[in-house]
């Protein structure tokens, strides 16, 4: 059934008159001429107010619009058709779309509370035109009109006017100096009427905060549409992605997805489907997967997710197109169809038997193959069989799985090995899916710490994040085929992840590197024979300039934290690298994951200024002096650079706070057992005893270091804070404790708090509070 809707507009009177076939139903408004020189129409609104309008349309123009019937959440309400300006809602019998097509954009997709927003539009000379806004997305596809972006349900109109003669047009969107709004993401699109001819534009996405943008923006993945003609930048540190034109190697503009990141922070991924319609955005503890769309780089649906999402990929082959994002907090894959073009359904996840799970690619048969962090294995699964029976294989690696591809019948997974001989090994294994068992480890560190791994025809890259590198292999045999350097003769680069730019032979001529605190893009050559060259280097900062540690370019802070990601901290290089830098085993603020040195697990980072002593067995006092402990323990030669160990202590005092708790209501308080086992904490379990709030370390004057353990075996034993202890297992020096539950349970003589007398509803209620710090 459609629902028609007619719209009549003439110089003295506007009636507007909606019906439904088989059902009538009238409702108008009808308002004399406004005397102006531009004929105006009028809208009623509920609370009883009229908005005015300029109309554009010349007098007794008459407009018949059918609008198809989609699905009750996707169509917009007759009272918002009305206040959208009727005609450009559907596709119209009367006239065309646009030519050319009606374009926005606009100054600051950042703008500060009370700061105007400048819009400028390109179109048809002489049309008319109604720019209007909503705080959330839709994609409802409208014909040749294009696409509508923005819930007409919560749309206001913020601007309007005429396209000039040469097309263009402008308009002012004041924001209010209202500290309420800050994090507010809107959502903008144009409208434009010209004689019988309608038109959507493309959406902007801007969001509002406290001050001007500013700050670090750390570019860390990187996705490159199939056509090649766009790639896509997730920023860690400010929740947004920047558009590239590949053809230029210039960035188009900045796309807002979602809230600035707190904490530490996780990795931030985008991805594009296969059919390249869409790009898919985590970012860092946000609550939400924003999805684009690719050919007008709208944001079209914010998709309901938990904090503590790592990775994001898709089977367009099946019968249902499937997106699958990988969930911490639930251990599992969680999954959406997409039923019909832009609107996404939710269904079950699929539970996983890793824990923590993070890298995820997809088959060509539909079978999944996922890497889990703290269970150190890669598990495949069936989406296809029966719930309860997903799981095909799980294969232990003993080592963290950062990333993980597939080719053909082989998986690729990127890691370093700690039990290899002297500090570990950096290295891809191969693993064959048909027999799910690891054939092999290659490249073994010809780069530190690897975090990527991408594939194109004859070509394989693996990132070197603490190297500074690209590792260029070739793609069926994985023999090394040269080292390209980031950053020649300056300070090394931080790359994270890489993408291919193919030709129409699928065979690879330029890779794109996120490179994190130069805030770029890396161009590499790579269709000669090594050395394989930068050609460019795509800024992404907001001021237009490549950040080089170390000169002023970032805060104390930031540069410490470049130290403690770079091997140039233990005086290695992009061809000699030494094969660990601290975020080695420290990654993304927390501990090693279980990866043991000496039989002892890395403790978090999170606060460290304010936890010590240091070290498993609190035998340092001096923080400063630990962080000189660790450059002796693991430099490839020399001593420490100037000042890197002082840049160090910064970062680690100042730089390193925990990320928000992804077992916490979405307001961020405490869920009710949680708040049941806060009190089970406090009281009759002891916990907070040894760990007091806020830090979750002993008070003063009382020892940090408990010279008699805690049952553990460990003597004597540092008491580690519990922040973002969801985010750290395993647990115990030994790494022996696989979950928060284990700690409880493995606690002879209830030296570990007093866990024997509880019941099992108190344990559990205790897991959960400790699990929301």
């Amino acid at each position: 059934m459609n629902e028609a809707i007619c719209l009549r507009l003439g110089s003295d009177n506007v009636r507007v008159r909606a019906r439904e076939r088989g059902k009538r139903r009238l409702s108008f408004s009808e308002i004399g001429a406004s005397g102006s020189a531009v004929p105006h129409f009028y809208v009623g609104a509920p609370s009883g107010k009229r908005r005015r309008h300029e109309s554009g349309f010349p007098p007794d123009a008459k407009f018949l619009i059918a609008l198809p019937k989609v699905a009750s959440m996707q169509r917009p309400s007759f009272r918002l058709l009305l206040g959208f300006a009727l005609p450009v809602l559907a596709t119209s019998a009367a006239g065309q779309a646009f030519s050319p097509p009606l374009s926005l954009a606009v100054d600051d997709p950042f703008p500060a509370i009370g700061s105007p927003v400048q819009l400028a539009l390109t179109g048809p000379s002489g049309a008319f035109f109604f720019v209007h806004g909503s705080a959330t997305p839709v994609e409802l596809p409208l014909g040749s009109l294009g696409i509508l972006v923005i819930d007409t349900s919560t749309d206001i109109l913020l601007a309007s006017g005429v396209l000039d003669g040469s097309g263009g047009g402008s308009g002012t969107v004041p924001v209010p100096p209202s500290p309420a709004l800050d994090g507010l993401l809107f959502h903008l699109q144009g409208i434009g009427v010209s004689g019988a001819d309608l038109g959507l534009s493309n959406g902007v996405p801007i969001r509002i905060g406290l001050a001007p943008k500013s700050g670090p923006r750390n570019p860390e993945s990187i996705a490159v549409t199939p056509d090649g003609a766009k790639a896509y930048v997730a920023h860690r540190a400010d929740g947004s992605v920047s558009v590239i034109d590949v053809a230029s190697e210039t960035l188009l503009y900045d796309r807002p997805v979602g809230p600035v990141p707190a904490g530490e922070g996780f990795p931030a991924r985008v991805r594009i489907d296969p059919e390249g319609r869409h790009a898919f955005v985590l970012s860092p503890h946000a609550r939400k997967l924003g999805v684009l769309h690719v050919a007008s780089d709208s944001v079209v649906a914010q998709l309901d997710v938990p904090l503590g999402c790592r990775d994001v990929a898709f089977d367009f082959a099946g019968p249902v197109k499937t997106v699958y994002v990988t969930s911490e907090r639930d251990d599992a894959i969680l999954r959406f169809s997409e039923p019909s073009p832009g609107f996404f359904a939710p269904l079950a996840p699929i539970p996983l038997e890793g824990r923590d799970p993070g890298a995820l690619a997809v088959r060509a048969n539909g079978e999944l193959v996922v890497g889990s962090r703290t269970s150190h294995d890669v598990e495949i699964v069936d989406p296809s069989r029966p719930a309860g029976s997903t799981t095909v294989a799980c294969l232990p690696l003993g080592k963290l799985p950062y990333d993980v591809a597939v080719s053909g019948n082989t998986a690729l997974v990127a890691t370093f090995d700690t039990s290899a001989p002297g500090d570990g090994e950096n290295q891809m294994v191969a693993i064959d899916l048909n027999t799910v068992t690891a054939v092999g480890s290659h490249l073994n560190d010809r780069g530190t710490d690897y975090r990527d791994v991408a594939l194109a025809g004859s070509r394989l890259a693996l990132t070197g994040a603490g190297s500074g590198s690209v590792v260029i292999a070739d793609a069926a045999t994985f023999a090394f085929q040269g080292i390209s350097d980031l950053a020649p003769f300056q300070v090394l680069a931080t790359p994270q992840e890489s993408a291919f730019v193919v030709d129409g032979g699928g065979e690879p001529k330029t890779l794109l590197v996120a490179n994190f605190f130069r805030e770029s893009v890396a161009v590499v050559d790579v269709t000669a024979v090594a050395p394989f060259l930068v050609t460019a280097e795509i800024p992404l900062a907001y001021d237009g300039a490549i950040k080089l540690p170390l000169s002023g370019d970032l805060t104390r802070a930031d540069d410490g934290k470049w130290w403690f990601r770079t091997v140039q901290f233990l005086n290695g290089t992009p061809q000699t690298p030494n094969p660990v830098t601290c975020a080695t085993c420290h990654p993304f603020g927390a501990g090693s994951d279980g990866l043991l040195h000496g039989g002892l697990q890395a403790i978090p980072t999170f606060n460290a200024g304010g936890t010590g002593p240091w070290g498993s067995k609190g035998a340092t006092g001096s923080l400063l002096f630990n962080i000189q402990l660790a450059f002796q323990a693991h430099k490839l030669t020399g001593s420490v650079p100037l000042q890197a160990d002082e840049d160090v202590f910064e970062y680690l005092t100042n730089g390193v706070s925990p990320p928000p708790s992804p077992f916490r209501n979405t307001d961020g308080s405490l869920t009710a057992a949680a708040q049941a086992g806060k009190v089970v904490f406090e009281t009759k379990a002891g916990c907070s005893t040894c760990h007091a709030a806020p830090l979750f370390i002993p008070k003063s004057p009382n020892p940090l270091t408990i010279q008699a353990g805690v049952g553990t075996g460990l003597v004597p034993a540092n008491v580690p804070s519990l922040r973002a202890a969801w985010a750290t297992a395993p647990y115990l020096h030994d790494h022996s404790a696989q979950t928060l539950m284990d700690v409880l349970l493995q606690n002879p003589g209830d030296q570990h708090g007093t866990t024997s007398s509880l019941t099992q509803q108190e344990l559990d209620e205790l897991v959960e509070y400790v699990k929301s710090l």
